[in-house]
């Protein structure tokens, strides 16, 4: 019997509030290198029985890009890769992972300066700008940013990043309404902002579902009833969006829409017993991606919520003060994140040019 043989895989975990594990894409056996089955069934067995991103980046060859990237979420329990959102946090990591295996270009990483990766986000099909402090050529370690704990802070740059999602096209807001009304089994009728910046998303005050905002993630997890609730009202607003056609079973879609509960400011304690002051934020965000609470805010979640909170009318600006905030201090379970959205409105309609995130990146360790 003839042995095939071993191939050796270079791969980049990196872990934060959740555990991601990047690929070069030459690494990968050419059936790993296209979309389809054998690609999944090998990247879960090389990830292994557990929940993670992974992420597989690869140099660009598009006009004014550095690298690319694409990222799906495992779940061990249902063996399978889901690529259909951008829900995680690591277009800082990709930035990170992009300068240290040699994608950037030398001439285009200054010494002792800031180094600007350019990004393509091949999920949904847009650019991301990622600045990272260097020492030498090296990432600066400058502490905490967005998260209780050391990490490089990265300013990304998320550029036109409205997605096309639905029936309601590449509409910031699919329905055309700052906030609309949803009809939900065993509620009633719920107010809802539905935005489509950075991926699909849904607005919903922590409130209105009986919860204060300040929960941490054991508190929405542990709750069988308020988490049926909420996927019955992800249905609601996935039906509203055009991703679905009708209100059925929320596991067909464990992406999208993310939800994000919304609360006025309040004192809260971190998991890890950092204390965050209502002075410090403008609003108390639980973000709830891929069918799970989520500890941190994901990227995507930051830009809809940026988007959202600058613009007069909607959900987020109205519990946010009852004004707009072109820069917003965004009060997640680990800590605060603050960004800042340009929106526009052209000719009636409310337009996204760009937000500005304060990220971070986090390496963990290499293995082959």
């Amino acid at each position: 019997m003839t042995q095939q043989p071993q191939i050796n895989i270079v791969s980049t975990c990196v872990q934060d509030t959740s555990e991601a594990v990047f690929f070069r894409l030459d690494d990968l056996p050419e059936a790993a290198r296209v979309a389809g089955e054998a690609r999944d069934r090998f990247l879960m067995h090389v990830v292994g029985n557990r929940t993670a991103d992974v992420v597989i980046v690869a140099r660009s060859a598009r006009p004014a890009t550095d690298v690319e990237y694409l990222q799906g979420q495992v779940a061990c329990d249902k063996e399978v890769i889901d690529w259909s959102g951008h829900g995680g946090n690591r277009s800082a990591d990709v930035a990170s992972f992009a300068l240290r295996n040699g994608f950037v270009h030398k001439e285009r990483i200054p010494r002792n300066a800031a180094a600007a990766v350019r990004i393509w986000q091949a999920n949904i099909g847009k650019s991301i700008v990622a600045t990272m402090p260097r020492v030498g050529r090296r990432a600066q370690d400058s502490g905490g940013a967005g998260v209780d704990f050391p990490a490089t802070g990265v300013r990304l740059e998320f550029i036109d990043p409205t997605v096309q999602a639905g029936t309601g096209g590449s509409a910031l807001f699919p329905t055309g309404c700052l906030i609309d009304e949803l009809e939900v089994p065993g509620v009633g009728r719920l107010k809802a902002t539905l935005s489509n910046a950075g991926a699909p998303t849904m607005f919903i005050d922590a409130a209105a579902v009986g919860l204060a905002g300040t929960e941490l993630l054991d508190a929405i997890d542990g709750n069988a009833e308020a988490f049926a609730l909420l996927q019955r009202i992800r249905a609601s607003g996935a039906e509203r969006m055009g991703l679905i056609e009708r209100a059925g079973d929320p596991a067909q879609f464990p992406h999208l829409p993310a939800i994000v509960l919304v609360a006025p400011p309040a004192g809260y304690l971190s998991p890890h017993g950092q204390g965050i002051a209502a002075a410090d934020v403008d609003l108390l965000v639980r973000p709830i991606a891929a069918g799970q609470p989520r500890q941190a805010m994901t990227e995507t979640a930051v830009v809809a919520t940026a988007a959202a909170a600058a613009i007069p009318g909607t959900l987020v600006s109205l519990v946010a003060g009852g004004r707009p905030h072109v820069t917003v201090r965004l009060g997640h379970t680990s800590g605060v994140v603050c960004a800042s959205a340009d929106a526009r409105q052209i000719g009636g309609e409310w337009i996204l040019i760009k937000v500005v995130v304060d990220g971070r990146a986090r390496r963990m360790g290499t293995s082959s």
